[in-house]
């Protein structure tokens, strides 16, 4: 089962700014490794895709993905609310079809022109190595949520 968590940043950027997951904004769903020594592509002080791109699943070791990741159509994302749960949804689910690919995480990211606006959303541990040989690798969102905040009830 795959673990998913946002990043801190967005829920500034929501609290400052706002951000509208169904807007015309660009939102990516790229794949990465965890066989990268540089760093650690988790740590909620990184905040923008170039922070933890060198993580990215390469072209040359896949057939099949494209550096960046693929794009949820804006025209597929929702957002829903009922009490206190705040669901961001997609009715696109990623996938490479005829790919080989071997992928331990996925991240999702708004793609801006700036790369200083290139802010990371969240992340999907799958918690092992999930893999494609020739095959289509997808990500498939269970009741085509893609992730839920929920506000903390007064105490």
């Amino acid at each position: 089962m795959a673990k998913h968590t946002m990043y801190s940043n967005i829920m500034q950027e929501i609290a400052e700014q706002g951000f509208n997951w169904a807007s015309n904004a660009e939102i990516k769903c790229a794949l990465l490794h965890s066989d990268n020594d540089t760093g650690d592509p988790w740590d909620q002080t990184n905040t923008i895709w170039g922070d933890i791109s060198g993580f990215e699943v390469t072209e040359a070791a896949t057939t099949g993905y494209t550096a960046g990741g693929q794009n949820l159509p804006a025209a597929n994302n929702t957002i829903t609310r009922t009490g206190r749960v705040t669901e961001l949804k997609s009715t696109h689910d990623p996938k490479w079809e005829n790919s080989t690919i071997d992928a331990t995480h996925a991240v999702l990211y708004v793609d801006a022109a700036e790369a200083g606006d290139k802010l990371l959303i969240s992340q999907i541990d799958f918690e092992a190595t999930e893999s494609s040989v020739d095959g289509d690798f997808e990500i498939a969102w269970t009741d085509a949520i893609v992730a839920t905040i929920t506000v903390a009830e007064k105490v």
